[in-house]
């Protein structure tokens, strides 16, 4: 497995609220994500989410971390993955700006 990928999204929500959202759609995140993806997650605690991928026969883990002004998203990706890693990052980094606006 490579090095991680680390995406931080710069917000100005309150915890609580970048929370709901996250809680509101992570499970509608699987039909965002090419290749047929499944998505199992937990939340370790209020601020802390880690999450499995399973997509074009490959696992990513994921983990989330909600901060005052930032979500700091990390990805473990596959070596097969592990090429793309700056398109994927930069899909996230694009679609949580959206999403947390």
């Amino acid at each position: 497995m490579a090095a991680p990928t680390i995406v931080t999204i710069n917000h100005s929500l309150s915890r609580n609220e970048v929370r709901r959202r996250i809680i509101k759609g992570v499970d509608r995140l699987a039909v965002r994500i090419p290749g047929d993806a499944s998505i199992n997650h937990q939340w370790v605690d209020p601020d802390h989410i880690e999450l499995v991928v399973k997509t074009f026969g490959a696992q990513i883990l994921c983990s989330a971390q909600i901060a005052d002004n930032q979500l700091i998203i990390t990805l473990w990706l596959p070596f097969t993955l592990s090429m793309m890693s700056k398109p994927i990052a930069s899909a996230i980094q694009n679609k949580g700006l959206r999403y947390l606006s």
